[in-house]
């Protein structure tokens, strides 16, 4: 049997086009189980029925995908059970994403779709629930969030809370997140460990390094990046992004650390 690397899937998934994928991915030596799917018309009557899509963003079912993976639960153990939905063009970045993810033991509670919690975000950062695509507007703004373009992903809420200061009020979403606050003591499930992870795969922008408000949960392509994405025909997208990818990956070889606006300059720069 011979093992291919995940960047030759990669093209030939961008070859194949929007088809759904079902497959085992290989890194390394290390074999990811999970696969990319279509959205099916029950899932995305589903997704209307609870407010999940609402007409409100961009994006129609015809240019998200379902990916299934497998991760590290808060006992240690491997659950299969991992489902997120995502723009077409990142969905095989997301799944080598949360492959090595599981790769580093990094910890998460759970991952469901956002029909359970019909589509309210603060019930799903309540039940520590890691998400993605959800068509809503940024908390506090009529702005569409990166999640109604399925470009953001929220991951482990509680353990990475949504901290707002104003004046001498403190709010932090979810309640619970409220024991995770100070940063400075590592503890399973903190996203630290993971920025580096998600910067690699195209997601620069991280909300604890906002300055205020921070949200720990959060990350993201850069705004432009996603607009763009949306904008191409899915197989042009996934080209793009797939060479943004590469230009974030030569950035932070030559700059290790690198994160942010400034990462998202870099790669932007040296993508065309």
């Amino acid at each position: 049997m011979f093992l291919v690397t995940l960047r030759f899937i990669l093209i030939i998934l961008t070859i194949l086009g929007s088809q759904a994928s079902s497959f085992q991915a290989f890194a390394g030596d290390d074999e990811i189980d999970g696969r990319v799917l279509a959205v099916e018309p029950q899932l995305c009557q589903d997704m209307k029925a609870h407010g999940v899509l609402t007409g409100r963003g961009p994006l129609t079912c015809q240019r998200l995908r379902l990916v299934e993976f497998s991760y590290v639960d808060f006992n240690g153990g491997v659950k299969t059970d991992g489902k997120i939905v995502v723009l077409d063009a990142i969905s095989m970045q997301v799944l080598e994403l949360f492959g090595e993810l599981k790769r580093n033991r990094f910890q998460i509670e759970k991952t469901k779709l956002m029909e359970a919690y019909n589509g309210d975000d603060d019930a799903s950062m309540s039940d520590n629930n890691t998400s993605a695509f959800n068509d809503r507007a940024i908390a506090g703004s009529d702005k569409i969030s990166l999640h109604a373009y399925g470009a953001a992903i929220d991951i482990n809420p509680r353990q990475n809370p949504f901290i707002r200061s104003e004046d001498a009020e403190v709010t932090i979403h979810p309640a619970l997140g409220a024991d995770y606050a100070e940063r400075s003591t590592p503890r399973p499930g903190m996203a630290e460990p993971a920025v580096p992870v998600f910067a690699r795969h195209g997601f620069v922008i991280w909300g604890g390094g906002w300055t205020n408000p921070k949200d720990y949960q959060h990350f993201q392509l850069d705004r432009e990046i996603a607009e763009k994405l949306v904008e191409l025909p899915a197989e042009q997208a996934s080209e793009y992004f797939n060479a943004y990818v590469l230009a974030c990956r030569n950035c932070l070889n030559n700059k290790p650390g690198m994160s942010g606006p400034a990462l998202a300059s870099c790669a932007a720069k040296r993508e065309n």
